[in-house]
Parts: C-alpha cells; structure tokens; sequence
C-alpha cells in the first residue's frame, strides 16, 4: 500500500501550461492550499516541429524550481510530477526529462495517453456516484489539448473507451494555415471532426445516450460563459441550449473579437473555439438536454490518490470491473466464444493464485492474465490460421479502460504465445521488451497455455479443477464423466513450456465422477 501523506503537491507539466497543485488531508476531507499556473505551450512546438525546444526548456526549469519553492513553504515532502501529450510526443523526450531531474531535482513520470484518460475517469466515476439521480447509459469526453478521449458509461461501468489525436491545440497547429478564409474554416473544421463518425458510430449504442459528461481544461471557461449551476458539491451542470448558443456565436468570432468579447486571454480565446467543435460533434451522438461537468484534472486525481490511499485503493479495486468489462466488449466485436474464455480465464486464475508463492508476478500482473484470456482468441475473427498472431496485433491496437499502452503490450504479448509458438529473442515485438517484461510475459503465457488447454474442445466438460502443489509439481485434479482426450493431448503439449519456465512439472489427475 502506498504510503500515506498528509501534504502533498503534483505538477503537471501540460501542453499548454504547467501547474500545481498543493492541499493536505483534515478531518477526512482534501483541502485545496494553493493552486498555481504559469502557461507555456510546449504543445506548440511538439506539434509543430516534433521537438521541445531549450529554451522553452529553460523557462520550464525556472518555473518548476518556483513551484518547488512554493510547496516548500507549506512544507511538503512528496512532490509528484508528471508529464502528458507535449512532452510524450517530443522527440527530445528523454533529453527533456534529464534536464529537468538536474535542473530541479524532480522525477518525471510520462503519463501514456491510456494512463492520462485512466487516471480522469477514475475520478470522475468517483464524483458521479455522489450524483443519486444520475442515470445511465452516458457518454463521457476528456478533451486535452493534444488528444480526445471517448467513453461510453453503462449501469456504472465503462464497457468501451477510445483515445483519438485530436485536440484544440493539436487541431489549431493543424489549421493555422486556414484561419484566413473565416467562411470556409468552419467547414473544414467540420469535415475533419466528421471523419471520426465512423468510430464512433460502430461501438456506440443504437439508443439514446441522454447523458453528457464533459471534462478538460477548457470546461471551465465554457461553463462560466454558460452561468454553470451546482449539480453537487463536486459537480456543476450547463443546459445544451446555454452550450450551443454560445457555440453559435463564438463560431463567428474572429480569434480578436472572442478575446474581446468574453475577456480570456488570445491562447484560450483560440483553443476554445476547438473545444467548442469538438464537444459540438459528440453532443450530436445524445439526447442530453444538461452537460454535466465533474472539472477533474489529472492533478485532482492524484492528490486524491496520495492523500486518501486507502479510499483510492478500495476505488481501484471497484474501477478494476471497468477493465474486464471492456475487454470483453472488445472481444465480442471479434465474435469470441465467450464461454470458453470464461473458462479459460476461470482456469488460468486458479493456477496463478496457488502459485503466489512461485511466480513473483503482482495484483496488476493478475489482471493482465484475466484480460490474455478474455481476448487471446479475437484473431479467429480475422483467420483461424495463426490466429494467434491477429490476436496480437488486435489486442496492441486496442484501448482498454484501466490499462496503458504498456500493459497491452505484455498482454498482446501473451495472446500471441498462447497457442505453440515459443516467445524467442529473434522476434521484435518479444526482443523489444525490457529483461522484467519477457519473464512476465513468459510467466503469463505458460499460464495462460495451460488454462486453455483445459478446455482445448471448447467444450465445457468441468466446472472447476482442483489446484494443487505438491513435490515440485503443479497437479490439476479434474472430475469428469466426459471424454478428456484431446484437453490431456493438448495439456502435455503446453506443459513443456510451463515446466521450462517454472522449473516445475505440470500434470492433471482425472477422477471419474460415480
């Protein structure tokens, strides 16, 4: 368990600003101490050049070691700092990241794009259940600067998530050159955003989402043009009429008059016109007369996790559902046979609990066994033969809500070796992996080979196994009054690798039920 602060700040270092945010944990609630910002759009030049410059650097150095001075005087021990969009797609990445650990002593964790959206969605989810009438099914958007993400909310879950590059400054350097023909952008702007229709429309319900959720850091400029009200103590809520009115009007706007006429600043006054198209075209997936806005940014929510761990790992724990929920709507979209990767995860999570002791793997390692199983056959979707490499290429380039880019990597991995193929050093997506990555995904997969030997036929032919250790061997006791020919076949196939990876035997003891 993480260790508990009673103070505690988090830097954010943005695409369009860096921020801090400083509060302490009293009497069971998060008081907010000092909020700073100081903008500069490192996301310019990354989506300009590809590259942060040094001297943007420079400036970034200077701010933070003032943030750190600052949070000194409330006297703070645990500063977290993290990175998005700007500096995850710079080039010069790793060079940026050295600069700032000897400039100023922090340590930058690069946030992926799916631990960004992750991390947003686990706290709004968290604000929405002091929401009693709220109602499901809902569509949920974090607009960045740099990127979009899209979920869908049904009876408290998120079966599907999307991470898409679009986003208001993104799309600004996009369309720096059209800015002079003012009839013709809004057009343009129009048809590009329409080209995501397509993604949206295959995995969004056919009925109606009477639900907006919006978050980002242009909501709140929105919400006060749109004289937001109180939902909750948390949430605020605009009506979509207040919203398109606005939108209305600030679509006619030059850059010069909206600055002008609703008094923000020329960067906003141009990332909201962005915003504003951008929450225009997923507004016309719903029926939502309200847009409900939570106002969660990455820094809330992981205050929250550093000042209140208990109450975050319980959420977690809650949150983790969303992950086996939408991978299983990913694989249903690839026809799998449900029930046997019911089993097959069945299976293959009771040999990893027993072998706690042996394998050295972690809760989230566990995880990413449940998620292998659920989807290691979706490449029969595309070819049964070698489906287990479609397999790997579906799940690499899928989003699931929870998990990174990183974690699909090892589970891609394990979908990929289920079958007879053996990870090798020859093979790039294998090679690739960090020395602890390829012993967790050889780990997974011997596992994982064995849990769906046990039901090779796709036929259920037990409900349970009884698991076992005993003389350095992993024993599997089956009842059954069913022919178990072709499971054994395949388990004495697939136990080989097992027995190399583990240095353990592997063998199923078959009682006949009277």
């Amino acid at each position: 368990m993480n260790k508990k602060f009673k103070i505690a700040s988090v830097i954010d270092i943005g695409s369009n600003s860096l921020t801090m945010c400083t509060g302490q944990c009293s009497n069971g609630k998060i008081e907010i101490l000092q909020e700073l910002e100081y903008p500069i759009s490192l996301g310019k030049d990354t989506f300009t050049t590809g590259r942060i410059s040094f001297e943007k650097i420079n400036k970034a150095c200077e701010i933070l070691n003032k943030f750190k001075k600052a949070s000194s005087e409330y006297n703070v021990k645990n500063i977290k700092t993290i990175a998005t969009t700007a500096v995850r797609e710079a080039q010069n990445k790793d060079y940026i990241i050295d600069q700032i650990k000897l400039r100023t002593g922090l340590n930058v964790e690069v946030l992926d794009d799916s631990q960004e959206k992750t991390i947003i969605y686990k706290e709004i989810m968290r604000r929405l259940t002091e929401y009693k009438t709220y109602k499901n099914p809902a569509l949920m958007i974090y607009s960045g600067i740099g990127n979009l993400g899209v979920s869908f909310i049904d009876n408290k879950r998120i079966p599907f998530t999307t991470n898409i590059k679009i986003g208001s400054l993104r799309m600004s350097k996009m369309f720096t050159s059209m800015q002079d023909f003012k009839e013709q952008y809004k057009i343009v702007i129009e048809d590009y955003l329409r080209s995501f229709n397509e993604v949206f429309s295959t995995v969004l319900p056919k009925g109606e989402l009477k639900h907006f959720i919006a978050s980002g850091r242009q909501v709140p400029i929105i919400a006060k043009l749109c004289n937001a009200q109180k939902l909750t103590e948390n949430i605020d809520y605009i009506y979509v009429e207040d919203f398109n009115n606005l939108y209305n009007e600030i679509e006619q706007k030059s850059f010069e008059q909206i600055m002008e006429d609703y008094n923000v600043s020329e960067e906003n006054a141009e990332l909201l016109k962005y915003s504003m198209s951008i929450n225009s075209m997923l507004l016309s997936y719903t029926k939502a007369k309200k847009i409900i806005l939570p106002y969660v940014f990455v820094n809330d929510a992981l205050l929250f996790d550093l000042l209140k761990p208990e109450e975050a790992e319980e959420f977690n724990k809650e949150f983790t559902e969303n992950t086996i929920t939408s991978a299983k709507t990913m694989a249903k979209r690839y026809n799998f046979d449900e029930g046997h990767a019911s089993l097959v995860e069945k299976y293959s999570l009771a040999i990893f609990d027993k072998m706690k002791n042996y394998h050295g793997l972690s809760k989230k390692d566990r995880l990413l066994l449940r998620v292998a199983a659920i989807t290691h056959d979706v490449g029969k979707y595309v070819n049964i033969v070698n489906h287990h490499e479609h397999s790997y290429d579906i799940v690499r380039s899928s989003d699931i809500v929870g998990l990174s880019s990183h974690d699909m990597e090892i589970i891609a991995n394990a979908t990929k070796y289920h079958s007879s193929q053996t990870p090798r050093m020859t093979e790039y997506n294998f090679n690739r992996l960090s020395y602890e990555d390829r012993i967790r995904v050889s780990k997974l997969t011997a596992i994982l080979r064995i849990g769906e030997a046990l039901d090779k036929g796709h036929i259920k032919k037990f409900d349970n196994i009884n698991v076992k250790i005993k003389d350095n061997t992993l024993i599997i006791g089956i009842s059954t009054l069913k022919n178990t020919k072709i499971e054994e076949w395949s388990f004495e196939n697939k136990s080989k690798y097992f027995e190399e990876v583990f240095g353990m035997k592997a063998v199923i003891k078959k009682k006949r039920v009277m």
